[in-house]
């Protein structure tokens, strides 16, 4: 028989009782996301949107409610505790004197529990007896075999509600990861990244409570794999259809496919492993380049990558477009373009307006040269323009944007058109300002284009529909769409187009970041670059388009290849989420890979203190969803700025890397670079060649097959100014 002493009742029993409780074991985490995710998912939807704090777009960080593993609640019949008890009482006669009698007992659960009777047993006869069960702490994890450097997600019970949770793993630093108990003691799905420096082998996970000091323990065994991929054909034009078959990856895991970083479209959409193995299909895209190319897979939760060689086959050798790009009396365009053949590229650039017919210009850039054509000098209306750069050799173009007295920003070319775009930063409160530019090369048809705006935390959604005439750039202001909110942007075109986003920041509009957007939504991003160090603030926005919501867990890695640490979350359907760097990490050199049960979309902003003070410079990237062998970037510059190329390794092997600069007029010079595995490498270009001239390009290429990730920063030694770029993958 149960009993219960609530609100001082006491209720006559026998002197001897029994009672059940189920213990609670959290399940395994991938078949239980949809269902594991959805009340947190659906508390974060029904709360208000956080208010910016710090005055940081998006608000600094924003808490999201995190999933739980299933697991009946508290106070539930299959949630009550196991009691096995047995009382000898001790009796004595009327009047005596009360009987008493002592019960042992144990439990195994998420709740701690207390429990005293007082019974009669006949008049003047008494028996009480106290019950102090014991709550055991326990632990899931899924996988339990894995890679070295691959995240391994933990679920568990029986914490004290809200505490801190240490993570740790045998042979590494006192803590691996930390992760936090919900209101009933449940610790909601956690990824934990494995250190690179784990040899193969069995490990032990222990996680521990640090107010409860209640621990758990699971094991987890590290292996080393070594995938590849293999295409057919490994010849194709864009709209072919190439397949991909790979081996050597997680026994069941899922792979994100992408073209020079790029994720790709794949039947079946998404891609699970059999043993390691998979084989899937991909119609070339748009932005395929003519002829080398590289295709990569990634595993999701080994993070293994493997590379290969795609030869794309057109008619034209390079095209590239943007949009946004500023030519005004303050606001000054330069385009940047890289070729680095042995032979001169003759290059035709077309320039689109808002309310103007289109203008052309066709210049030639020397053998192994780069060339920086001022877009006032060529004596360009004055306002927002769009661009496409077209050439007889492959070259890599990208637009750098000066301002008077004002931070600038680098935009890269596309290489390719789309009917889908997607941007995951965005804020149109305090001192942001931002706007969307659409580019319509079309000739002779007018593109409608809808812009869906949807705020962090999933709340109201808002749209507008952007009229686009043929050969033209318009701009869309989002301030007067949706004003005081931090929102993703999904944009949906009936013709092939280019989005990108501006953002203005601080008092009179001083910092400044442009973005193009991305084509697909992926499981896998990876940054090279972070930091916290030196006021910076970091963030990494988080785009969920689809209507599940996503668990997404960021590993960070630092410069000596070790683990950061990780962080998980939960990003509601159709919504956006942040995690700020600053919260809980400490370091400069950080290196990121984010996997994700859905496809998202992440990018990087950063700013040099609070973007909402006066004189705040920022920068922003999208991930990369793949390695590459080969990145360009045409637009450096070690005049008066600083500039850095940073290389983060995702692979268990060292990468050798060769990195050639190209001036103006020819020159050329070599370093060779290796970047140990999971290492975030540092180049500086201006000790690594002094001397040379100080606007130039630059190419970083492996002939390795795990191949790596680069990105480019410059910034000005009192970092008046901020610029990034991801760099151009081939």
């Amino acid at each position: 028989m149960f009993f219960q002493r609530r609100q001082g009742l006491s209720l006559a029993i026998p002197v001897i009782i029994a009672a059940t409780m189920s213990t609670i074991v959290a399940g395994a985490i991938p078949a239980a996301h949809v269902a594991a995710a959805a009340p947190y998912a659906a508390a974060a939807a029904a709360s208000p949107a956080p208010t910016p704090a710090n005055s940081t777009p998006g608000g600094v960080a924003v808490t999201v409610p995190l999933a739980s593993a299933t697991a009946p609640a508290l106070g539930s019949p299959a949630a009550s505790p196991t009691l096995a008890a047995a009382a000898t009482p001790t009796a004595r006669t009327a009047g005596a004197g009360p009987a008493t009698s002592t019960v042992k007992a144990t439990a195994t659960g998420t709740a701690t529990s207390k429990a005293t009777a007082t019974g009669t047993a006949k008049p003047g006869v008494t028996a009480t007896q106290t019950v102090t069960p014991t709550v055991k702490a326990s632990l899931a994890l899924t996988p339990t075999v894995a890679n070295r450097g691959g995240v391994v997600t933990l679920s568990g019970a029986g914490f004290a509600p809200n505490e801190t949770v240490d993570i740790t793993i045998t042979a590494t630093t006192p803590v691996t990861a930390v992760g936090k108990a919900d209101p009933n003691g449940l610790l909601p799905p956690t990824g934990v990244s494995l250190p690179y420096s784990l040899v193969p082998g069995t490990y032990s996970v222990a996680a521990q409570g640090s107010a409860s000091k209640r621990l758990a323990r699971g094991k987890v065994t590290v292996q080393q794999l070594t995938p590849s991929i293999t295409l057919s054909p490994a010849m194709a034009a864009p709209g072919g259809n190439v397949t991909v078959m790979g081996k050597g990856f997680g026994l069941q895991e899922q792979v994100t496919l992408a073209l020079n970083g790029s994720a790709l479209t794949t039947m079946p959409a998404a891609i699970t492993t059999t043993n390691g193995a998979f084989t899937a299909t991909f119609v070339a895209p748009s932005t395929l380049l003519r002829g080398p190319n590289t295709v990569s897979a990634i595993g999701n939760q080994s993070r293994v990558t493997a590379v290969t060689a795609l030869t794309g086959q057109l008619s034209r050798t390079a095209r590239y477009y943007f949009a946004g790009g500023l030519n005004t009396s303050a606001s000054h365009s330069f385009v940047a373009l890289l070729n680095p053949n042995a032979q001169p590229a003759s290059v035709r650039l077309t320039f689109y307006f808002a309310n103007t017919t289109p203008r052309e210009r066709t210049v030639t850039v020397e053998a192994t040269s780069q060339r920086n054509l001022s877009v006032a000098g060529l004596s360009m209306p004055v306002g927002t323009f769009g661009l496409q750069v077209e050439s007889d050799r492959q070259i890599s173009a990208q637009i750098n944007i000066a301002r008077d007295g004002k931070d600038g920003d680098n935009l890269l070319g596309n290489s390719g058109l789309g009917t889908t775009w997607y941007l995951a930063e965005g804020y149109t409160g305090l001192t942001f300002h931002e706007t969307v530019s659409i580019l319509n090369p079309d000739p002779s048809t007018a593109a409608h284009v809808q812009l869906q705006l949807l705020p962090i935390g999933g709340g109201a959604q808002r749209s507008v529909t952007v009229n686009v005439p043929p050969q033209s750039n318009v701009v869309q202001d989002i301030n007067s769409v949706l004003p005081g909110k931090s929102i993703s942007i999904v944009a949906i075109s009936d013709r092939p187009v280019v989005v990108e986003r501006t953002l203005t920041f601080g008092p009179g509009g001083y910092g400044i970041t442009t973005r193009a957007g991305i084509n697909t939504a992926a499981q896998t991003w990876i940054f090279a670059e972070g930091t916290t160090a030196n006021r910076f603030q970091t963030f990494q926005t988080i785009l969920n388009p689809g209507d599940t919501p996503a668990v997404v867990t960021a590993g960070f890695f630092g410069q000596t290849g070790g683990s950061l640490g990780s962080r998980t979350l939960v990003v509601p359907a159709r919504s956006r989420a942040n995690i700020k760097y600053n919260d809980f990490l400490t370091a400069s050199a950080i290196a990121s890979v984010v996997t994700s049960d859905r496809p998202v979309v992440i990018e990087r902003p950063e700013y040099f203190g609070s973007p909402n003070s006066p004189g705040i410079p920022g920068s922003d990237v999208f991930g990369r969803n793949g390695a590459g062998v080969t990145w360009s970037f045409p637009g450096g510059n070690t005049g008066s700025l600083d500039e850095f190329l940073l290389v983060y390794n995702p692979s268990a092997a060292t990468v050798p890397i060769t990195a050639t600069f190209y001036g103006p007029h020819g020159q050329t010079v070599r370093k060779q670079i290796s970047v140990p595995p999971t290492v975030r490498y540092n180049i500086n270009v201006n000790t690594l060649i002094p001397g040379f001239p100080a606007i130039h390009g630059a190419i970083l290429h492996t002939d390795s097959p795990q191949g790596f990730v680069a990105e480019q920063t410059v910034f000005s030694p009192g970092h008046s100014t901020l610029r990034g770029t991801q760099g151009l993958a081939q």
